[in-house]
């Protein structure tokens, strides 16, 4: 599924200075809960992890092997360019494409 996301890019000017201009961008993100054969995959490969109260714990890059972050049924997966999975919340989104 393709979103609508509003990112921030930063252009870098000097040593210490950048700044930040938001683009609308389309990116591919999974619904948790919805039983996509991506969040399929990523159960059965050990990198997202459901909870009894309807979350989920996502092991992305920066989380320990023991405690992942925690995103809520109706949150979206994205991956990263080396295939990590990042948690986005609901909102992060604008519709559907």
């Amino acid at each position: 599924m393709f979103l609508n996301a509003e990112i921030k890019v930063y252009h870098r000017i000097g040593k210490n200075m950048a700044y930040a201009v938001k683009i609308n961008t389309k990116r591919q993100a999974w619904e948790l809960g919805a039983g996509s054969a991506m969040e399929q995959e990523m159960l059965e490969r050990g990198k997202i992890r459901p909870n009894p109260d309807d979350t989920y714990e996502i092991f992305t890059k920066e989380a320990s092997k023991d405690k992942g972050e925690i995103a809520k049924k109706g949150d979206f997966l994205k991956l990263t360019k080396r295939g990590f999975p990042v948690p986005v919340k609901g909102t992060g989104f604008s519709g559907i494409i």
